[in-house]
């Protein structure tokens, strides 16, 4: 049932089913992961039984990962059965949505990131020296490297701008030549995938993008960069000609929406803030560039302080540390979101006051500014005290979850110190440039506000950009095998009635 899925190829689907299958006999990780991606499938088409066949598939895969990790050496043994493996594993990751319901952007995004670093490092140990064995064996055909016709290689001149977006970049050459490694390996999935004018119903070339992609361009996308972030929601247009695909479903679509969601964010609101002062120089009595310096500019560092809170939340509930927190985890980031989002809309409600014109509404508005900026120190000086207690008490107890090595916990909250220390000094240099008035020495001058907003905005960035929230999540760690309390099947034994003949394929 599961093979025609994944192949409209009669050729490939009989590998599948057969001797795939058979080294799965050999390779009890191959196995596993055989019946974990059979589970998965059957979930979709009996909706009565859909969560107990998700759970027995996720525990299927996370046994099949226990026992690949146990693979020393990749040789002639047992080099097929890892490429196998590989390819499986991609189409499971791609198709179990259970992990992402609920998830926001950014979280989700975390997960896209997760599973292509994990295919991408099965995949490289599996292909690594083994491309001419592979050639000669008995899956060849599964593993042929499909070359486009040269009509068929007609981009969409949408997807050639990419090209563009590279050329037009300050990078160094390691990233010009990850990020065009990868323009040229997504021309061509969508070439072999006939997009835009052709829409499949099998995974065939899904995963064909993430298992070619440089390590450098891992590491630009991990770090979350713009154009590495633009590159993958591409992708995801591709992955929605697969859409009729039971493993990929709305994939594509929602990693389009979750890309559109952080590329954009506070960072541009800060730019534009900036051009307009910049406009504004040569042109004093022009508003609109005013109105631009004096809301951007002043309520960009509030969408920061958002992202700092939700960080702390992330922190605890990665070190399973809730009881420590001072403030109910569920509650923690509504709270000062809330308070953050309040200060928002006080400060740009006196923003626009402030291009009114009329002296009394300047007034007003500079007012009004000053009560966001107060309300946002006072939220940030919470937080932080919020932060303190939280630290020490884990510090003194910690929990198992604290001890592992890879979380790097306290680094975070040193990263949390930092970027709330710097906005607190913004905000208090805001505060007192507005007590000051229009006449004040700190807005005569140009200096103060590059060196004390400027500067301190762009040194937060720089060290969220160094040390993002997602390494505080273990990396590689799944849920262990029976954690549900659904008993796992023998394997050994569908092993043995396979080749009795009282079980045929498996999927």
């Amino acid at each position: 049932m599961t093979c025609p899925t994944l192949t409209q190829d009669i050729e490939q689907q009989d590998l599948w089913r057969t001797t795939v299958v058979k080294h799965g006999l050999s390779h009890p990780f191959l196995l596993h992961e055989i019946l974990a991606l059979a589970a998965l499938h059957l979930a979709t088409d009996n909706p009565e039984e859909q969560d107990l066949l998700v759970t027995r598939a996720t525990e299927l895969q996370n046994d099949a990962l226990g026992r690949f990790h146990e693979v020393a050496v990749t040789d002639e043994s047992n080099c097929i059965a890892v490429m196998l493996f590989s390819c499986l594993l991609g189409v499971h990751l791609l198709a179990d949505r259970s992990p992402t319901q609920g998830l926001g952007s950014s979280a989700y995004l975390d997960h896209i990131f997760r599973c292509i670093g994990l295919l991408r490092g099965v995949m490289k140990l599996g292909i690594r020296d083994w491309t001419s064995f592979f050639q000669v064996s008995d899956i060849a055909p599964l593993i042929q490297d499909r070359k486009p016709q040269v009509p068929l290689y007609d981009i969409p001149n949408e997807c050639r701008d990419l090209t563009e977006l590279v050329k037009e970049s300050d990078l160094g050459p390691s990233s010009v030549t990850a990020y065009n490694t990868a323009i040229d390996r997504l021309f061509w999935l969508l070439a072999v995938s006939g997009a835009p004018n052709v829409s499949h119903s099998t995974s065939q070339w899904a995963i064909g993008w993430p298992v070619q992609l440089p390590d450098e361009y891992n590491v630009l996308l991990n770090q979350r960069q713009p154009q590495a972030l633009i590159i993958l929601s591409y992708y995801g247009v591709v992955l929605h000609f697969y859409r009729e695909s039971w493993t990929i479903g709305d994939t594509g679509a929602r990693l389009v929406r979750a890309v559109n969601s952080q590329v954009g964010s506070f960072w541009e609101l800060e730019l534009i803030g900036y051009v307009g002062r910049a406009i504004g120089h040569n042109d004093p009595e022009s508003l609109p560039p005013y109105i631009l310096q004096s809301i951007l500019i002043l309520v960009a560092p509030a969408l920061f302080a958002a992202t700092i809170y939700m960080t702390l939340g992330r922190i605890i509930r990665a070190t399973h540390a809730e009881a420590y927190s001072p403030i109910r985890v569920n509650w923690l980031t509504k709270i000062f979101v809330f308070g953050d989002v309040l200060s928002f809309c006080t400060q740009g409600a006196g923003g626009g006051q402030l291009a009114a014109g009329d002296p009394d509404k300047v007034k007003q508005g500079q007012n009004i500014i000053l009560g966001g900026l107060f309300l946002q120190i006072v939220i940030f000086g919470l937080f932080i005290l919020v932060s303190f207690i939280f630290h020490q008490r884990l510090r003194k107890q910690p929990t198992s979850e604290s001890l592992v090595n890879k979380l790097r916990w306290q680094k975070m909250m040193g990263v949390l110190y930092v970027v709330s220390a710097i906005i607190l000094v913004r905000n208090i240099f805001r505060v007192v440039e507005y007590m000051g008035g229009n006449d004040g020495p700190l807005l005569r001058v140009e200096w103060p506000i590059y060196v004390f907003d400027a500067l301190l905005m762009a040194a937060t960035m720089a060290v969220w950009g160094l040390w993002y929230p997602t390494v505080i999540r273990p990396r590689g760690t799944t849920i262990g095998a029976g954690e549900a309390g659904v008993p796992l099947p023998n394997v050994d034994k569908v092993a043995q009635e396979y080749k009795s003949g009282v079980s045929a394929g498996t999927s």
